[in-house]
């Protein structure tokens, strides 16, 4: 779970972040590889200084192969940065984009960024802003001297939501995201936001078609809310109209988990992935596949995997799929390390909807990172980029490269 400065964080986190690091190994529920030689490397380490602290999002690709990404905290002011990273000469060069001030530019970029043909880089903060200290809207604008910033709603705390964590979408010619709380039930809002700013249409949730929306929204109107549903631990929504239509509502007790946090993906047959950070038949979260249905919003749910532990613990980032069909993610806790510190794993389908799952790297918690709680970029060679929130040479984070 991300914290911000408004939303609560769910006591399930709490427990794991301050319980002992002594784990009983359970039974495994999938089957597992584990590679004699994964192939992993640290490509920055944050110092928590000018270049920021503790990298929550993921990291994104442009053409050119930069990564761009934002630290929550750190920077000049405290307040988080965002930064990128540009390959040369066999290693990787780190530039400072933006620095967040905490005044009316925003404060706690939880939330990654995302990329437009130009090169225009658009993201939220989840606190800050000209009103409440509730969040803003951002573009960063590159040029020969510079990036030129950009603030494109400031949110106000009532109607329009308070607190956006997760990264915006492009939903044709505007921006969508969602708030962890606001709207006119005080349980998170979907917004949509004209790309060169202005008025935002908002969609409230009110419970029972969600609550606390943590992702992003695929193709901006598909999202995952950790709570809400009949049982309240989390469901699947879609923007259809003028309204918020629930389309899968999880359950306490089942094989497919609950409360789910990260983002979905979609394959070439319109089959959806995602992930819970709870729940299962592991009872460390689920990988789970819906597949379309007859119905405009009738969806077959299957599980790819339950996580017990050893294998990965609390995945609350979204998934990347290569060539192959073969899912990647992140789990925030778990591994096959002493260190319990989160792990990079790789799911590869078979016949029978029946997958194996492979751990590409175990976090030690140490110089290795800690603790990835965004998901993956792959790019065109099946490389995979991501970040880890503590670890590193000082503790501040890291952002690493693993292949499969």
């Amino acid at each position: 779970m991300r914290p911000t400065a408004n939303a609560a964080i769910p006591s399930s986190l709490v427990r794991r972040l301050t319980a002992s690091c002594s784990i009983l190994l359970v039974v495994m529920f999938s089957p597992i590889q584990l590679m004699a030689q994964p192939t992993y490397k640290v490509l920055y380490n944050f110092t928590g200084g000018a270049d920021g602290a503790v990298p929550y999002a993921t990291v994104i690709l442009d053409n050119a192969g930069n990564l761009f990404g934002t630290a929550e905290s750190g920077g000049s002011s405290g307040k988080g940065t965002v930064f990128q990273l540009s390959p040369s000469q066999g290693g990787w060069t780190f530039n400072l984009v933006y620095t967040f001030t905490g005044g009316t530019d925003g404060a706690k970029p939880v939330g990654g960024v995302i990329v437009d043909a130009t090169g225009n880089l658009y993201g939220t903060t989840s606190a800050g802003g000209g009103f409440c200290q509730c969040g803003t809207v951002y573009k960063l604008t590159p040029s020969q001297t510079g990036w030129t910033f950009q603030v494109l709603h400031s949110f106000q705390g009532g109607s329009d939501g308070t607190s956006p964590a997760a990264s915006l979408a492009f939903n044709g010619s505007r921006l969508a995201g969602t708030t962890t709380g606001g709207g006119r039930y005080s349980r998170g809002t979907a917004f949509t936001l004209p790309i060169a700013g202005g008025q935002d249409f908002v969609y409230s949730l009110n419970g029972i078609n969600g609550n606390q929306p943590w992702s992003s929204l695929y193709a901006g109107i598909i999202g995952t809310s950790y709570l809400g549903g009949r049982d309240g631990v989390g469901n699947v929504f879609v923007l259809s109209g003028n309204q918020i239509r629930p389309m899968h509502a999880f359950h306490l007790g089942t094989a497919l988990g609950d409360h789910p946090l990260g983002n979905l993906i979609a394959d070439s047959s319109n089959n959806l992935y995602g992930t819970t950070s709870q729940g299962g038949v592991g009872g460390r979260g689920t990988v789970y596949k819906m597949k379309p249905g007859n119905g405009r919003f009738v969806y077959g749910f299957s599980l790819v995997h339950s996580f017990s532990g050893p294998d990965g613990d609390y995945s609350d980032a979204g998934l990347v799929l290569d060539a192959s069909g073969n899912l990647y993610g992140t789990t925030a806790f778990g591994g096959a390390d002493a260190g319990y510190a989160g792990t990079v794993f790789k799911l590869t389908p078979g016949a029978k909807n029946k997958w194996t799952e492979t751990l590409l790297h175990s976090f030690t918690g140490g110089s290795d990172g800690a603790n990835p709680y965004g998901g993956l970029a792959i790019d065109g060679a099946g490389n995979l980029y991501g970040t880890a929130i503590g670890g590193g040479t000082s503790g501040k984070g890291v952002i690493f490269q693993t292949t499969p």
